[in-house]
């Protein structure tokens, strides 16, 4: 057996280097946290917030005031002492709701509050709104919930039928096709939008509207009405509760003006906290006899000094990573055209660096000008190979193109995907009927069945 030795040389990300790379691949928003939990966690740190944003004592005061006036209202009282949730009541169990404005369930034990139902029909009721859906939907089957709390079918189905007639319509479907019933029935409207929500919706979704004029032997306009009606109508009941929690609020990383007929680029350092290592612990270590002090506060400045070095690494980074893309996409931001072709490999030869360094510069972050707040991946798109070599053209423009021939088009004889190919090919744009059609599909545009207006 042979013996040998051979060398190789592996490269092995320190810790350090890690933390370094997660750091370039926060946003503002995370970042600022992260530089809170560093500053609470290393003494050596003074953290002083940019903005200033120091709460008013006296607005303390007075909200004190009113929270201490709101619990001690006797009008407030009282009216817990006589509201719906008294022990007598059958849904007097469901409190957990009472002050949870954003849950759905709060408003349908609410309105049940003067019902009066058999034991078992109110138990019904109860599992049926509690094993309800986000949108509203009951997935679970009524037969499987009368089976598990001991009640008969006829109880379930009259509790279902109890549920199903509460606020808002459409609660307590099983479906979108008996959601939309359920509402259509509500509104007193039947005939055509009825049938069609009962039988058709999958005609509707495909345009196949052809098919349900000759089974229903009525015209192009009353079909196109009844569609209209539908539409009209939500098919999620309770996507309006709890969107106040759910709104998410974007704060820029970047900001791109015009100056002297110049874009200028400028990170957003408003909302990070403004970390300074303090001198006093810095005198302390240098006066300090206690050795053990004296090696803890050295382990804190050297880990101070690395988070400065790598904040001031990222700001350069995502500066260069930023300055560049705008750059290259000038037009946008100065005339509003179409969005040229841009890679990351692009950037990464303009400025001489890795392609996933780039990567993790854009992840994630959002750039805000006068047309709006983007996301900086927005502004990356491939070429699509036009007819000349030279025609090199973005995926988001042959998007904005085929968008626009759509919208464009004769309403009552609209444009085919092969016929939308040979109009972008006029154009020196080549995609195929299928490339077409995926592309009108992300852009959410119905095909030309759908599209027809009679």
């Amino acid at each position: 057996m042979d013996l040998s030795i051979e060398i190789k040389q592996k490269q092995t990300l320190t810790p350090q280097m890690i933390e370094t790379m997660k750091i370039l691949q926060m946003n503002v928003q995370d970042l600022s946290e992260y530089l809170e939990k560093a500053a609470l966690e290393n003494p050596v740190f003074d953290m002083e917030s940019s903005e200033n944003t120091s709460p008013d004592s006296q607005e303390q005061e007075i909200q004190k005031k009113i929270e201490w006036l709101d619990r001690t209202s006797p009008i407030k009282n009282s009216y817990k002492e006589k509201s719906c949730w008294e022990p007598s009541n059958p849904f007097a169990e469901e409190r957990k709701f009472q002050n949870n404005e954003n849950d759905f369930r709060r408003d349908l034990f609410f309105q049940l509050r003067l019902s009066d139902f058999s034991k078992p029909v109110a138990h019904g009721i109860k599992e049926i709104i509690l094993n309800l859906a986000p949108n509203g939907y009951l997935d679970e089957p009524i037969e499987q919930i009368a089976k598990r709390i001991g009640i008969s079918k006829a109880e379930i189905d009259q509790a279902l039928k109890v549920v199903q007639s509460l606020e808002p319509a459409g609660i307590g479907a099983r479906s979108l096709s008996e959601c939309l019933c359920l509402q259509l029935k509500r509104q007193k409207k039947s005939g055509l939008p009825l049938l069609i929500a009962e039988h058709y919706l999958k005609e509707v979704g495909e345009g196949h509207y052809r098919r349900i004029m000759k089974e229903t032997h009525t015209s192009p306009i009353e079909i196109q009405e009844a569609c209209s009606i539908i539409r009209s109508l939500n098919p999620k009941p309770c996507s309006n509760y709890g969107q106040e929690e759910e709104t998410q609020y974007i704060t820029p990383d970047f900001f791109v003006f015009c100056q002297d007929d110049k874009l200028k680029v400028s990170l957003n350092n408003n909302c990070l906290p403004s970390l300074h290592i303090s001198g006093y612990y810095r005198k302390l270590l240098q006066k300090t006899d206690d050795s053990q002090v004296k090696s803890y506060l050295s382990g804190k400045f050297k880990q101070a000094q690395w988070l400065v070095q790598s904040i001031s690494q990222r700001r350069e980074t995502l500066f260069s990573c930023t300055s560049c893309l705008v750059q290259k996409q000038q037009d946008f931001f100065l005339k509003g055209s179409y969005l040229k072709p841009l890679s990351l490999q692009d950037i990464s030869q303009e400025l001489g660096i890795h392609e996933s360094t780039v990567s993790r510069a854009i992840k994630e972050k959002y750039l805000q000008c006068d047309r709006g707040t983007y996301p900086l991946s927005y502004f990356f798109s491939h070429r699509l190979k036009g007819t000349e070599q030279e025609q090199d053209t973005s995926a988001a423009q042959a998007k904005a193109l085929l968008k626009k021939l759509i919208q464009e088009e004769d309403k009552k004889n609209p444009l085919s995907d092969q016929k939308l190919s040979q109009l972008l090919q006029a154009q020196k744009i080549i995609l195929s009927r299928r490339t077409v059609a995926k592309y009108r599909e992300e852009l959410e545009i119905l095909p030309a069945s759908g599209r027809r207006k009679y």
